[in-house]
Order: structure tokens, then sequence, then C-alpha cells
């Protein structure tokens, strides 16, 4: 049977709350943790004290040139920025201004090392991590990215209406990334559509790996699970990893 005749298959629907670039190219807001504010729509902010607090977003960090915010979730804003040397478009992430709990901060710092260790076509780079100074001169770290140009995995999938084997061959390139991860230790814990993007060429990129899991011995203790924590999207979490000791979980449960 020849691909033109064969059915589209059914679409998931898109776990909506998340964040996730969209077809031309912009990230799609959290909308529980985005806020609006009168100040300015790139403006973050945080209540202290029944004070309103509002923090504009950086000119600058470190060698990036900030253009425009593109997404924002719980733990950080992401923005489309420029690096100088070498020139080029790069994702910009930071921790949101006035919410760099301790938690929060080893979660971030967790996620750059993680992205270091991996190097596939279908997962996003990771180019730098480092620090720059807060508006109220704290530490805010950051990393920069490779920028995806796509859309998520089921809108992509719907948009190009891909029939059954185009869509399994999709999901072949997905299996290789996070197969990848898993030789090199990394267990994501949150995979769903939103967290993976297509580009133009029709290659899938796995990203968001905030919350995985590193199962070497000597890196556990640092980013440890406590028990009755749920970490994910209890919509694509497996039976273990909702109701499992943290401590038994493998790859399998991306799978």
């Amino acid at each position: 049977m020849s691909r033109e005749s064969d059915p589209p298959a059914p679409v998931p629907p898109d776990d909506s709350s998340d964040t996730a670039l969209t077809s031309d190219g912009k990230v799609a807001a959290d909308d529980e943790t985005s806020l609006d504010t009168s100040a300015s729509p790139d403006a973050d902010a945080e209540v202290e004290l029944g004070v309103m607090r509002t923090f504009h977003p950086p000119k600058q960090v470190g060698a990036y040139r900030v253009l425009e915010e593109i997404g924002r979730g719980a733990m950080g804003t992401v923005y489309l920025a420029e690096q100088e040397n070498p020139r080029r478009t790069v994702a910009l992430k930071l921790v949101r201004r006035g919410r760099a709990t301790p938690e929060l901060l080893r979660r971030f710092e967790h996620e750059a090392q993680v992205l270091g260790r991996l190097h596939h076509a279908g997962i996003a780079q990771i180019y730098e991590a480092g620090a720059t100074e807060g508006d109220l001169g704290e530490r805010q770290p950051f990393f920069a990215m490779e920028y995806i140009e796509g859309d998520t995995l089921s809108r992509y999938a719907s948009g190009a209406q891909l029939d059954v084997p185009a869509r399994l061959e999709l999901m072949a390139k997905i299996c290789d990334a996070v197969a990848h991860a898993h030789q090199k230790g990394i267990i994501h814990r949150d995979l769903k559509p939103s967290n993976i993007l297509v580009d133009a060429e029709g290659q899938p990129k796995v990203l968001d790996f905030g919350v995985a899991r590193i199962t070497d011995s000597d890196q556990q203790a640092t980013m440890g699970t406590s028990m009755g924590q749920i970490i994910g999207t209890v919509a694509y979490m497996s039976p273990e990893q909702v109701g499992g000791p943290p401590d038994d979980l493998d790859t399998r449960s991306d799978v």
C-alpha cells in the first residue's frame, strides 16, 4: 500500500500546559506560570510581603545579546538571543528572577550538566553554561543551547498529515535519541509530545532534561528524588514512576 493511500493516524492531544515551540518558531507559554504585568509584556514579577516587584528582561547575558522572550515555565525563562562569536542564534535559558530557591538552582544546574553529556542529532545541544548578575545583584544561572525552529511532535505529525509509516520512522529517530541518553546513564523521566520538537527537515529533537535522573552512583546523591515526590507529567508517566521508589527506576521507565 502506498503512503498516499494510508489514512492518517490519530493524534494524541498536545499537553499544552508545557513550554513548546510553535510552527512560527515561538514558544507557547505555560498558562499557569505566565505572569501578566502592566509594566511590560516581557516583564517578570513576584509578590513579596504584598509588594509587586517587576523585573525587566536583560539586554545582554555574557556573550549573548537578548532579542526577545520566547517561552516561560515554572523554572526558567527562555530568550531568543544572538551569540557574538561565533555569530549564531541560540536559545538562552535563565532562572526566573525572584524564584531562585536552592532546589530550583540545583535542578537548573543539573539540567546543564545532563545536556553536557549528550551529543546526538536528536537532542538539542548545549553550548555554554554560566551565571550572570541579576537586577538585585543576585547570581542568575543561565545556559545557551541550540535554537530549534519547529513544532511539537503531535502538531508536526498532524500538520504534515503523516501516514503510519512516516510516523513510525519519526518515532524510530526519537528512540535513537533516547537510547543515546540511556547509554550515557541518563533517564529523561518526562518524555511527552511537547518535549519533542521537529524541525523543518523532519529531524526530531528531544528537549527538557530538567528532571532527568543520572544513574551514576556518584551523581545520584546530588539530585535525588524524595519518596512520595512526583517528578514529571502524570499523564505520561510509567506506573513505576508514579508509585514506585525513585531509586528503582531504570531506563525502561522512559519506554
